[in-house]
C-alpha cells in the first residue's frame, strides 16, 4: 500500500480480517498483527491477510483521519471502500462488519516499537549531531510560511546540485566546508556532511499539526519518537553509541509539538532533500537539504543538456 495523497493520513482496514504488517518503506519486519493501519503521505506498507472467513463479500476501507484537519469539510466523504469477495460477485456485503474499536484520533504512525526489522542491523555511533526546528510563521503580506531553522525554502533558479558540482570542480571552498553551508542563497538551508559520516538529527516540531518527513537518497534509523515538545539533551549520551536493530525507514510522522531523533549514514553522493511530504507545506518552505560525499561530486561533470535546462 502506498499513500499517494498530498495531505491526509489514511486508516486502512478490512472488515472481519486482521492485518499482518510485514514491511514498511522497504524494510521487512517481523509480522505485526493489527486491525487498522495508519499510513501517512509517502509511506509504504506491505500487509498479509488470511482469507479465512465465511465465503461472502467484505468491505475494504480506507478512511481519512479527519482529526488531523484544522476544520471540518461538510462536503467531504472521508471514506473510500472496495469489495473483497470470496464469491466473485459484487453483491452488497451481509456478514461484513467494521472493527469495533474507534478510529484513531491522533495523527501518528504505526508504533515504531512494534516494528522489528528481520535483517538485524546496528546503528553505529554518530559522528555528528544537528538540531532542527520546524515551524510556521506569519510573514510579509500576512503569508503563512514554513521554516526549518529559520529558513523558508523556495525553488532556486539553478538547482543546488548544479551549483555544488560547479563550485566543487572550481575549488570554491564555500561548497566543501562541513556544517551549515554558506554557499547557497538565503532561502536554501543546506548542511554539508563530510565523507561518510553517521549523522544524528534531533527534530523539534513547533507546529500544532503533525508532519510526515521524508529523506531522499537514504534510509534512517528511528531512535526516539516522542509527543514531547523538547528533546532531553541530558539523555543524549544514552543514544551516542551503537544501537542494535532500531526500525529503519525513509518517511516518518513527527507529531504535533513533538520531536524525533533519527540517524543516517551520509554515504550517497548528491544534494538530498529532507522535507514534509504534505504538498502545500513543502511549497510553503518546509524543506532543507543535505550535501553528501563532496569527494565524489567534485569529479562529476554535468551533461550539457542538463546545464541548458537551468542556465546560471
Amino acid at each position: 500500500m502506498i499513500n499517494t495523497g498530498s495531505f491526509a493520513i489514511f486508516q486502512f482496514s478490512i472488515d472481519n480480517h486482521s492485518l499482518s504488517v510485514i514491511e514498511a518503506d522497504g524494510t521487512v519486519v517481523q509480522p505485526t498483527s493489527i486491525h487498522r493501519l495508519e499510513i501517512a503521505v509517502a509511506q509504504r506498507y506491505s500487509v498479509i491477510f488470511h482469507a479465512n472467513q465465511t465465503a461472502s463479500n467484505y468491505w475494504m476501507r480506507a478512511e481519512m483521519n479527519t482529526f488531523c484537519f484544522a476544520v471540518d469539510n461538510p462536503v467531504l466523504n472521508p471514506e473510500v471502500m472496495a469489495l473483497v469477495t470470496y464469491t466473485n460477485d459484487t453483491a452488497a456485503p451481509t456478514l461484513s462488519s467494521d472493527w469495533a474499536e474507534a478510529l484513531d484520533v491522533s495523527c501518528i504512525d504505526l508504533d515504531v516499537a512494534s516494528m522489528v526489522p528481520t535483517a538485524v542491523e546496528e546503528a553505529p555511533p554518530p559522528d555528528l549531531v544537528f538540531g532542527l526546528t520546524t515551524s510556521f510563521q506569519i510573514g510579509a503580506y500576512q503569508l503563512d510560511r514554513a521554516y526549518v531553522n529559520g529558513t523558508s525554502w523556495s525553488m532556486p533558479e539553478v538547482p543546488t546540485l548544479n551549483q555544488a558540482v560547479t563550485g566543487l570542480k572550481a575549488g570554491n571552498s564555500n561548497f566543501s566546508t562541513p556544517g551549515v553551508s554558506a554557499a547557497f542563497s538565503s532561502n536554501q538551508f543546506v548542511i554539508d556532511i563530510p565523507r561518510e559520516s553517521v549523522v544524528d538529527l534531533v527534530i523539534l516540531n513547533f507546529d500544532d499539526g503533525s508532519h510526515p518527513f521524508h529523506l531522499h537518497g537514504h534510509v534512517f534509523w528511528i531512535l526516539e519518537d516522542s509527543d514531547q515538545q523538547y528533546f532531553n539533551w541530558t539523555t543524549y549520551n544514552t543514544f551516542n553509541t551503537t544501537i542494535t536493530n532500531p526500525m529503519r525507514r525513509d518517511t516518518m510522522t513527527i507529531q504535533a509539538y513533538g520531536h524525533v531523533l533519527i540517524r543516517f549514514r551520509a554515504d550517497n553522493p548528491g544534494l538530498w532533500a529532507f522535507h514534509c511530504h504534505i504538498s502545500w507545506h513543502m511549497e510553503a518552505g518546509l524543506l532543507m537539504q543535505f550535501q553528501t560525499r563532496d569527494d565524489i561530486m567534485a569529479d562529476w561533470t554535468l551533461p550539457a543538456d542538463v546545464l541548458a535546462l537551468c542556465p546560471a
